[in-house]
């Protein structure tokens, strides 16, 4: 409600304090402390979170630097691009998930089977037994075959887009 019904929007910089975990510790939601293992913000099964431009959590990219055209918009002056966070569809949209990489973000045209299946175990979005974790809109958590994540690369569909 403090944000309009919109994610923390994000920066592709990771030069700059704009990045969607670091927002959410600054206005004192949750913190974010790189020398915190046990930080929400890590994965037991990621990679280690060395920078605070890292995160082992991905959120939409649709929600928070997502252009209508499906990719990223870098630019730190315009958010009028941001998808709200109201849909009546929000039991299928995708928040966050697990990422790969350390990436704070991920996007439709990332979903592939090298990123989900066949990086390093620590570095793969389905790193919990070729599943992975992912949270929706509406608020429920679930666990993913990454298999069933595969085909999820239309970023019109409902999974990207409230």
């Amino acid at each position: 409600m403090d944000n309009e019904n919109y994610a923390p929007a994000d920066k592709f910089s990771r030069n700059t304090d704009l990045q969607w975990h670091r927002t959410l510790s600054e206005k004192e939601y949750i913190e974010f402390n790189l020398n915190n293992e046990n930080s929400i913000y890590h994965c037991p099964n990621g990679l280690a979170v060395s920078e605070n431009s890292h995160n082992n959590y991905a959120i939409n990219f649709r929600l928070a630097r997502g252009t209508l055209a499906g990719s990223y918009e870098p630019s730190s002056l315009n958010y009028s691009y941001l998808s709200s966070l109201e849909s009546n569809h929000s039991t299928d949209t995708v928040l966050l998930l697990d990422g790969y990489n350390n990436n704070r973000m991920l996007q439709s045209s990332e979903i592939n089977s090298d990123n989900i299946f066949n990086r390093a175990s620590d570095s793969k979005i389905a790193r919990h037994k070729d599943k992975l974790n992912i949270s929706y809109l509406d608020g429920h958590v679930e666990s993913m075959a990454g298999s069933t994540l595969l085909p999820e690369t239309n970023y019109r569909s409902d999974f990207w887009t409230p």
